[in-house]
């Protein structure tokens, strides 16, 4: 049995001591290695620990939670530069207006949708989007914690969908 060197350069080219097929490639090792480093940097200048930030879904996006006693779900889109958001979709008639966000610290807006408005419009599968607007003026995106997004291909457009299916997915391994 062989033994495989562990990967230790610290330039991102470590791989090669265990893949010297990979040695072309060590300027793009490197270059890759320094956008992980810039980017991992920017996530720890915003969040605690990586951790926090990869379980960002439990607090951004779609949530059901209460207020007040009050049973909904909770919207929250993390957006620093926008000047104001609303929630747009097949639950308001993409109304733009229908649904502010509103405010909240360090960049976040955020909306409580209580069960007794919207349940009955706010269902599993509606197509959601987030109109922004910003210094580049107002555009719709799909939220960026959204659980699916989907493709019309009538219009060629992309949403994302409130995903809270009646049951939760059981894996059948």
């Amino acid at each position: 049995m062989t033994h495989t060197p562990e990967p230790t350069a610290p330039d991102g080219t470590g791989l090669i001591a265990a893949d010297p097929w990979l040695r072309p490639f060590a300027d793009a090792l490197r270059r890759r290695f320094q956008r992980y480093q810039a980017a991992r940097q920017r996530i720890l200048a915003a969040a605690p620990s990586l951790v926090e930030f990869a379980n960002a879904h439990h607090e951004f996006g779609f949530n059901r939670g209460r207020r007040d006693g009050e049973p909904g779900v909770w919207f929250r889109e993390w957006a620093p530069a926008a000047i104001a958001m609303s929630l747009v979709g097949d639950f308001n008639k993409w109304d733009r207006y229908a649904h502010p966000l509103f405010r909240e610290a360090h960049g976040v807006s955020a909306r409580f949708f209580p069960d007794r408005e919207l349940a009955d419009r706010l269902t599993h599968g509606s197509r959601v989007k987030v109109h922004v607007h910003s210094a580049l003026g107002p555009r719709d995106r799909i939220p960026a914690c959204v659980r699916r997004a989907v493709y019309d291909p009538t219009t060629h457009d992309f949403a994302g969908q409130y995903w809270q299916p009646p049951t939760p997915y059981v894996c059948r391994v």
